[in-house]
């Protein structure tokens, strides 16, 4: 809802900025892991359309990067297999269907970063050794360490493709 209001987006896009320059180049953001909780299909649809709801606004902003991530997989004790498979679901739409076309946004894949691969026990859930303990979704300093050598990279080519490299 922050890009969605004029007076909340100016805030983000101008946050901290000095000198002569107008606005940010890159704006990044993220859901939590209590977002992969999707209970229902209705719930998934919501999401989807909340995301398709910012579009006409990162087309407006033709300038700037917009760097999201899907939201990250929750620990096995905190979901269930429908929920997981939804969650999954809508990180793959995120990655591979959302914004198609539209230059300037782009989606990491936080969640295939963290999770279980489909077709494994427990898939698209948290790989245990990156919760920070048992129950908690937390990604541990092991799964940060994981996801940052797929980001950087990632974020590299995403920014030659909108454009802003020189």
């Amino acid at each position: 809802k922050t890009f969605n209001n004029p007076k909340f987006f100016d805030v983000v896009k101008t946050w901290e900025v000095t000198a002569n320059r107008k606005h940010h180049d890159i704006v990044m953001f993220k859901s939590c892991f209590p977002n992969s909780n999707i209970a229902s299909d209705e719930m998934l649809g919501s999401y989807k359309g909340s995301f398709n709801s910012l579009l006409p606004v990162f087309r407006d902003h033709p300038d700037i990067l917009f760097i999201g991530m899907s939201t990250p997989p929750l620990a096995k004790v905190s979901t269930d297999h429908a929920a997981a498979s939804r969650a999954r679901a809508f990180s793959r739409w995120l990655t591979t269907e959302y914004a198609v076309g539209v230059r300037n946004v782009a989606i990491f894949d936080l969640f295939d970063a963290l999770a279980i691969g489909s077709g494994f026990p427990d898939a698209n859930t948290l790989v245990p050794r990156f919760a920070v303990a048992k129950g908690d979704s937390h990604p541990s300093s092991e799964g940060a360490r994981a996801v940052v050598r797929l980001f950087i990279p990632w974020l590299n080519r995403a920014i030659r493709n909108a454009g802003l490299s020189e």
